[in-house]
């Protein structure tokens, strides 16, 4: 993945890519409105992309969490608040659409950040608008159903076939 650069939102006046010692006070009502009232898991790694609106107030637009494994990390709990969204001054906003959206920029910075940290990352996910995302950032399909694996670098396909069976022994995550 290349590294963040100037044009990068996460360069951008108003926008801030970063991650988080702990989500619940910062994700826990987006978390709960988006997965049923659970709130975010109090473990693992926590990446948000904050924004500050044309009123110099900062809110959560995205939240995602990754889950060391091992040697793999599994991320989920992706979720983005629209409402905030449509508050974005103009070029904060055209800055997180040039970037594919608030996931995917988010997305984008945890892959990076962790990059030396785990052979693969995964996800699971039935929601075709983030398997669309999940895809256009790098994630691959794998032969489970909903399943999908992102290699920082290229692993052998023994390895890759077993961190697969892994993860897909797991379940649902």
């Amino acid at each position: 993945m290349p590294p963040a650069d100037a044009n990068s939102p996460s360069a951008v006046a108003g926008l801030l890519v970063t991650e988080i010692d702990s989500a619940i006070a910062l994700a826990g009502s987006l978390f709960a409105a988006r997965f049923r009232g659970a709130m975010p898991p109090d473990r693992g790694r926590h990446f948000v992309t904050l924004s500050e609106s044309a009123s110099g107030r900062w809110g959560l637009v995205c939240y995602v969490h990754f889950q060391p494994f091992g040697d793999t990390c599994l991320g989920g709990g992706a979720c983005t608040d629209t409402a905030i969204l449509r508050k974005l001054p103009a070029p904060a906003l055209d800055a997180m659409r040039a970037a594919g959206g608030p996931y995917a920029q988010t997305l984008r910075y945890a892959l990076n950040k962790m990059a030396k940290e785990f052979f693969a990352f995964f996800g699971h996910t039935s929601d075709a608008r983030a398997t669309k995302i999940d895809l256009e950032v790098g994630f691959r399909p794998t032969p489970v159903e909903h399943l999908l694996i992102y290699t920082p670098a290229p692993i052998d396909d023994t390895l890759e076939r077993a961190l697969i069976a892994k993860i897909a022994a797991v379940g649902p995550f």
